[in-house]
């Protein structure tokens, strides 16, 4: 079995992330309008076999792991409040060998929230521990 899981994943990076920002709210909930800011939202969106091979136990032996993450901000500095936030969950993906696929800016339903979303991906394997 794996060391990784998706729970232990969304611990480390919400561990990290209130580290560095204390007052943000983390949650594996996905929310129009968060309850609080800063906000950052991390969610497993793909989770998939990639190997078509399983062990003699019958257990999957590597799948991609993809993660995505949204960070909002309304504060004054909004934009640069995300970047920091996003730099620090790019930097604890980094930590255990995801890479970044994709990040942009995308409005959101209200206006005077700044969003920033991004994904993660790795291959895991049967043996793969958490770093």
């Amino acid at each position: 079995m794996s060391g990784f899981s998706r729970n232990a994943m969304y611990d480390y990076v919400c561990d990290k992330v209130l580290e560095a920002y204390p007052d943000a709210y983390c949650s594996s909930v996905y929310e129009l309008v968060p309850e609080s800011f800063p906000a950052v939202y991390i969610a497993e969106v793909n989770h998939r076999d990639v190997s078509n091979a399983v062990d003699l136990c019958g257990t999957d032996r590597q799948w991609r792991s993809t993660f995505q993450v949204q960070v909002f901000s309304n504060k004054k500095e909004k934009m640069s409040e995300c970047v920091s936030i996003m730099d620090v969950v790019r930097e604890a993906f980094k930590t255990q060998m995801y890479s970044q696929d994709l990040e942009q800016t995308l409005p959101n339903i209200d206006p005077t929230i700044y969003r920033i979303v991004a994904e993660f991906s790795r291959t895991i394997g049967s043996g793969d521990e958490m770093k």
